[in-house]
């Protein structure tokens, strides 16, 4: 792995678009760790057109990390494509930094319900911290999808999410012993 950190902007720019995968991950760490605002556009056009989940992954994370809330669509888009399925674990995660996700408690139920271990996990982790955020509208479609998912085989985990989910959206701490 290459030390970028003394590298100039316009370099981690170029790197952006040099088609290979470790460089491009690379510039992108290294774009992030210097604040350098001026690679977004380009950033936000490999997010959208890249199909290695290596370079996506990081890329969201990165842009997260810098503020960038005009991401927030851009990874939400790749949530949605079905080329990230089995590999949206870190996307759920750049979601999480800072961007405002409070409208995409759909999606999120439904990767609560039908993604991987880690999808389901973080994505049942969101709804939580959002619950007391939604409109009664909003909770009860979480609500009644995840009663509906409690007929499956991962039942004892839907009960504990509806738990804390409804916990949470009547205001209780659910940290406190």
């Amino acid at each position: 792995m290459t030390d970028l950190g003394h590298t100039d902007s316009a370099e981690l720019i170029r790197r952006l678009t040099s088609g290979d995968s470790d460089r491009i991950v690379e510039a992108v760490r290294a774009i992030a760790q210097q604040g350098v605002l001026e690679a977004v556009p380009v950033l936000l056009d490999v997010l959208d057109s890249t199909n290695d989940g290596g370079v996506w992954n990081a890329i969201a994370i990165a842009l997260a990390d810098m503020g960038i809330l005009e991401a927030k669509e851009h990874i939400v888009a790749l949530l949605n494509d079905s080329k990230t399925v089995g590999n949206r674990g870190s996307l759920l995660y750049a979601l999480q930094q800072g961007l405002d996700y409070r409208d995409e408690s759909p999606m999120l139920t439904e990767m609560c319900i039908s993604g991987n271990f880690e999808v389901r996990g973080e994505a049942a982790t969101m709804l939580v911290a959002i619950a007391g955020d939604l409109t009664s509208e909003e909770r009860s479609h979480v609500t009644t999808k995840l009663r509906q998912a409690e007929n499956s085989e991962l039942s004892e985990f839907f009960c504990e999410v509806l738990e804390d989910f409804e916990a949470a959206a009547e205001g209780v701490d659910l940290e406190a012993p």
